[in-house]
């Protein structure tokens, strides 16, 4: 019997780091630059859900800490902030960058909490600090965040996927944030390079045809089917035909061949020297 566990990743990227808001105190309420601030809130610089630190020995320059729960388990994060302060009095903003080592991937299984996992690396953010109002000892903070992963963290869930026949969510923020990268890239080569090869195409449709995956376009015969795993709904514009011709679509399953149509090449292959 197949044991089904449902594979929960949290990474935090840009779906995550927006919604990384929390009030910092600042403790030296006599200076308008503040040397420490303490702060709640959700986000890799809080170690998942927790409190972050940041001691300031430069206005600019900050240093800080963060400890947290990160889903599959407690998590932490230090680093560096810099920030840049506006002379203005009047300004409410501050940009600042982040660079952080710290929990960067966290995998959390369903029904089978032995298997959760937390991993670890560099992590990169850009974000703002916004003063309410007048108020100069509390602000929100915004951030993205891009954790820079190993292949560790891929290796592990095909390992949960192989042995415990495990199944990541697709709603999940890594597989939602994977289906824009794959869609945005799909649409720069349509309009920036040339189509696939008709033998790349037919060869993309056959695997295609005897894929679990396959659901025959019924409503509209015309576009000939669409892949129940691809996430992008059925319409013309992702029917399998049309989704063929683009030269760098991919699979989701990784059942197509990614090797590069030489037929494609927009710049001809100057034949050698004849002798």
């Amino acid at each position: 019997m197949k044991t089904k566990i449902s594979i929960l990743v949290i990474i935090q990227l840009i779906f995550s780091g927006l919604i990384r808001l929390y009030s910092q105190d600042t403790i030296s309420i006599a200076k308008p630059i503040d040397k420490l601030t303490i702060g709640l809130g959700v986000g890799l610089d809080h170690g998942g859900i927790g409190a972050n630190m940041v001691y300031y020995p430069h206005k600019n320059i900050g240093i800080f800490a963060g400890a947290g729960y990160a889903i599959a388990g407690p998590g932490y994060n230090a680093g560096l902030k810099i920030r840049m302060i506006s002379d203005k009095p009047s300004s409410k903003i501050s940009p600042y960058l982040l660079a952080m080592y710290g929990y960067n991937a966290a995998i959390a299984v369903m029904d089978k909490t032995s298997l959760n996992k937390l991993f670890y690396g560099v992590s990169f953010g850009i974000g703002i600090d916004t003063r309410i109002k007048k108020d100069k000892r509390h602000y929100w903070t915004f951030a993205i965040l891009v954790p820079i992963r190993s292949e560790d963290v891929d290796q592990y869930v095909d390992r949960l996927t192989a042995e415990y026949k495990a199944k990541m969510s697709d709603a999940t923020p890594p597989a939602l944030f994977n289906r824009a990268v794959s869609f945005i890239t799909a649409m720069a080569s349509k309009v920036f390079e040339l189509p696939a090869s008709e033998a790349l195409q037919a060869e993309r449709l056959e695997v295609c045809f005897a894929c679990e995956h396959f659901v025959v376009a019924i409503d509209a015969p015309e576009q000939v089917g669409h892949c129940a795993a691809c996430g992008c709904g059925k319409s013309k514009m992702t029917s399998l035909p049309e989704k063929a011709k683009i030269l760098k679509s991919t699979c989701p399953k990784n059942l197509w061949d990614v090797t590069i149509d030489p037929a494609a090449v927009a710049l001809p292959i100057a034949s050698p020297p004849q002798s």
